[in-house]
């Protein structure tokens, strides 16, 4: 959301940045009060979603045109077309990323390009309704157990060890897992320009690298060269600091039983955590759900870049500087990711025994809360009776999110045969079974699986 606001400010638009976490009421109040051009919503986790679709219909209800542009990491333009559409007269689009959305406000904004646009997107969009109504059929939830893969499993060793376990994780060998391609993304810059970032020795190798770059590329590849040697600098800044809350993690490994979409975890934390099943076939026919890949055991994480980043980003805002403030949020997010890596590896050698090399990608999974094989993302509070966030540093909202924002929590699946899959359209009978395994009711399970 800061770095859109940041590419449109550039581009001579200017942005009322309402904070995070803002009620729709409020969000309708000051479009109305400022006459507003264009609302804009950005959805970091699942429970944004339905977010979104609060504001649609309050500006439906309040007779607003304008248009609604939503984004972020939930969000897609099935879900917009599908959901979110159908809840306002007026246009809502999809964006993908924060370089698009001046293009589109542009176009959105000038009289003689708006019609077509509109009706174009308005177009787009009813096709994808009626691709999603006539997708593949959806089975019983029945229907779907029966028809889950038979996994191969293969049970790793017994974990070396069992219970919750807390560990600084060393920014040195974390720094050689970034992904900058995501990084550079991150800006709205072509991904495969990340590539300079794993460009090692002398300034001689970057410029044989930016050489070979086509040159109606060459501004974006210069920026990445920027960018990332700024990120470089950061990162050298925090190696020689080591603020005492930096880049940590806390994992739990017990042993489990599994019924259906059920994850059974034994004493000492006796909690179930319950998961959901794909009922649409996926391309081989299968109808996975997480706990299909379960033997004996199960791991559960939570990692955090820490709260010095995310310190220095709102002061630097404070301060008028949208540049570094956006840096430090792009590298503590990035340090974050890479740090679940590594703390996977470490797992996997360490702690369970279930791999030999700490230099290679652990084998299984390692599901986030929120992503497409587990989109509920109040299990956050069902992980937190074992991971005990608040001790380990990091606060969670009651839509169960986390702050550090730079900061990651699901499972680790050791099965080499397990995969990420996304769950998908979920029918009414394993909507209302799994309220009721989460002790919801349906209106209290929208927020959370929209």
């Amino acid at each position: 959301k800061n770095i859109v606001a940041v590419v449109m400010n550039c581009n001579g638009i200017e942005v009322m940045d309402l904070g995070v976490m803002v009620a729709a009421e409020d969000i309708v109040n000051k479009a109305v009060e400022c006459n507003a051009d264009f609302v804009a919503l950005s959805g970091l986790i699942t429970p944004s979603l339905e977010e979104m679709c609060n504001v649609a219909r309050m500006m439906q209800q309040r007779g607003l045109k304008i248009p609604l542009l939503v984004g972020g990491a939930t969000t897609s333009a099935l879900h917009t077309a599908v959901k979110i559409a159908p809840c306002y007269d007026g246009l809502v689009v999809h964006t993908r990323d924060a370089a698009a959305l001046p293009l589109v406000v542009q176009k959105l904004g000038d009289d003689k390009l708006c019609h077509a646009e509109t009706k174009r997107i308005k177009d787009e969009q009813e096709a994808l309704r009626q691709s999603f109504v006539g997708e593949g059929h959806l089975y019983t939830l029945q229907e779907a157990r029966e028809k889950a893969a038979v996994v191969p499993y293969k049970e790793p060793v017994a974990p070396l060890s069992e219970g919750v376990f807390t560990f600084d994780i060393p920014l040195d060998e974390v720094r050689e897992l970034v992904n900058w391609k995501a990084f550079v993304a991150a800006w709205g810059i072509e991904a495969s320009m990340g590539a300079i970032g794993n460009v090692k020795g002398c300034g001689h190798c970057q410029a044989q690298w930016l050489a070979a770059v086509p040159t109606e590329k060459m501004p974006q590849a210069t920026q990445a060269m920027q960018l990332i040697k700024d990120a470089n600098r950061l990162l050298d800044y925090m190696a020689r600091t080591k603020p005492a809350d930096g880049l940590r993690a806390r994992v739990g490994i017990f042993k489990v039983d599994v019924s259906d979409e059920d994850i059974h975890v034994m004493s000492p934390f006796p909690v179930v955590i319950p998961v959901l099943r794909r009922q649409a076939a996926d391309n081989g026919g299968n109808t996975p759900a997480l706990s299909d890949y379960i033997g004996n055991y199960l791991g559960v994480f939570v990692v955090t870049a820490g709260r010095k980043l995310e310190d220095m980003a709102v002061k630097h805002r404070e301060d008028g500087d949208e540049y570094r403030s956006l840096l430090c949020q792009t590298v503590a997010h990035r340090l974050a990711e890479a740090a679940t890596e590594w703390a996977h590896r470490y797992v996997a050698t360490t702690l369970w025994g279930y791999a030999d090399d700490i230099a290679a990608p652990a084998p299984g999974i390692r599901p986030a809360i929120g992503y497409p094989s587990m989109p509920d993302q109040g299990i956050v509070h069902v992980l937190d009776r074992i991971l005990d966030y608040e001790e380990f540093g990091i606060d969670v909202s009651e839509h169960g999110s986390l702050y550090p924002t730079a900061s990651t929590t699901g499972l680790i699946l050791p099965n080499p045969d397990s995969r990420y899959f996304s769950v998908g359209t979920i029918g009414v009978d394993q909507r209302k079974d799994y309220a009721r395994r989460r002790g919801l009711t349906l209106d209290q399970l929208s927020v959370f699986l929209p």
